[in-house]
């Protein structure tokens, strides 16, 4: 169920052509990552899910996030009716960017650290076949979204729907700035947990085993109340 849920979700999010529909089914196709961790049952695989979870709330709120500063910035969520993002807004670009490969895990951004450990645990458990399901949806991940990143940031916008823009740079620095800053606090976020994995890992990992041995946290609570 996790391989059908992480190859059926990518696959579907490849055949949309609508940003949030994209992101959308990749919501599904990451699920199975977590759903993994718990099929595969032990401390280090359920250690990868919650990492894994963490990240990919931070990755894909920042998406979403982008792809609304894509729709004020250009009035679309269209990839046909988009272009030019790259030249108009550079940092929104690098801000895609970092989200992007993380959510496709590429090394060594937070993404990749957790299909790392997700993976890590297949292998000691000999379960080969789901761990090349979810290194193949890896890479199927990052084609679908050099979909978004060569219609929306790098090709040029269509002629006929260049001049409907409803937002030049300055204003969008003035009225939604909220929404860059938001956006960049996450990708920060993402790549602090990147080049400082152990920060999440470590938290992880004794997560995992309070969740196969409730006692622990059942003595925590009642040495606490006792207190």
């Amino acid at each position: 169920m996790s391989g059908l849920t992480m190859f059926f979700g990518v696959m579907g999010a490849i055949a949309q052509n609508d940003i949030r529909k994209v992101l959308s089914f990749h919501i599904v196709s990451q699920i199975g990552y977590m759903v993994m961790g718990l099929a595969l049952f032990t401390p280090l695989a359920l250690a990868g899910s919650i990492f894994y979870i963490i990240h990919h709330i931070l990755v894909k709120t920042n998406l979403f996030l982008i792809s609304g500063i894509i729709k004020e910035t250009n009035g679309y969520y269209k990839l046909k009716k988009l272009g030019s993002v790259y030249n108009l807004f550079p940092f929104v670009t690098l801000l895609f960017v970092i989200s992007a490969f993380s959510l496709a895990g590429i090394p060594p951004l937070s993404g990749f650290w957790g299909k790392f450990i997700l993976a890590k645990a297949g292998l000691e458990l000999e379960q080969y076949f789901i761990v090349a399901v979810s290194l193949l949806v890896g890479f199927l991940t990052l084609f679908s979204m050099s979909k978004i990143w060569r219609s929306v940031f790098w090709s040029p916008a269509p002629a006929k729907y260049k001049k409907e823009i409803r937002y030049d740079g300055r204003s969008l620095f003035k009225s939604k700035y909220a929404m860059i800053l938001s956006s960049a606090f996450l990708a920060a976020f993402t790549l602090l947990l990147s080049f400082f994995p152990d920060l999440l890992s470590t938290f992880s990992q004794e997560a995992a085993e309070q969740l196969l041995n409730p006692s622990i946290y059942v003595d925590a609570v009642l040495k606490t109340n006792y207190k």
